[in-house]
């Protein structure tokens, strides 16, 4: 869907998760495989059990409570008349989490200037039904339930919706890259290293896995935070 006309330029970071070429999946069964004195041939179960590493790892960041900016993103959801819940569904995307407590907002077609109105989130489903009672031209409050928003009071005119949301990656697959591989390689690779190594009893792996791991994920936590305090939210390699 063409971002729409009323939306501000950078109104909303994360407008899309370009395709950057970089570190692949492959590159970091090399990788592994070297440091961890293996072979492991195509479709062999040590590389079957490599990919499987990687993906837990991957599932594993999208699980804590730090989240980078290369996961968020903003979809636009059109919901009609009448109509309380907004679905994740909707964005196109598996979502992990919204973006904040103001991640949802409207455009009131009502209004002679096309600004988007942001909604506050109510983190309770009885206030919220309780403060906002039947029907009303546009929802002044949502709440998070499931895989939805539900908003109230009920819009009784048409909304377009835009979303800001983390969502999940792709998993890595065989000759293809992760937002994860390309920006940050080593916390992936180390995190599935550790599990690798103690698996095969080898305990000097194990330690230098670990060893590197801290550093990564040290690397990792100050990345996002210094991008989250500069209020940047492009990827690596962009001006």
């Amino acid at each position: 869907m063409a971002t729409p006309s009323w939306l501000p330029a950078g109104w909303f970071p994360g407008a899309g998760l370009p395709v950057v070429a970089g570190t692949t999946t492959d590159d970091l069964i090399t990788l592994l495989t070297r440091r961890l004195r293996r072979a492991a041939a195509s479709g062999s179960n040590f590389e079957i059990e490599i990919i499987g590493e990687l993906v837990h790892a991957q599932r594993k960041l999208e699980e804590g409570p730090t989240l980078p900016w290369f996961l968020k993103l903003t979809a636009i959801v059109d919901i009609g008349a009448n109509e309380e819940v907004v679905p994740f569904a909707d964005t196109g995307s598996s979502v992990i989490r919204l973006q904040d407590d103001k991640a949802l907002a409207y455009h009131d077609p009502t209004e002679a200037a096309p600004e988007p109105i942001e909604v506050p989130q109510q983190s309770e489903l009885a206030i919220l039904h309780a403060r906002n009672p039947g029907t009303g031209e546009v929802p002044r409050e949502f709440y998070v339930e499931d895989a939805a928003c539900i908003v109230r009071p009920i819009p009784t005119q048409a909304l377009q919706y835009a979303l800001r949301f983390y969502r999940k990656d792709t998993e890595p697959v065989l000759a293809a890259s992760t937002l994860w591989m390309i920006n940050f390689p080593d916390l992936i690779m180390n995190m599935a290293g550790v599990e690798l190594a103690w698996s095969l009893r080898d305990e000097l792996a194990t330690k230098r896995f670990t060893d590197d791991l801290v550093i990564a994920r040290d690397r990792y936590i100050k990345m996002v935070a210094a991008r989250e305090e500069a209020g940047q939210s492009h990827v690596m390699g962009d001006p």
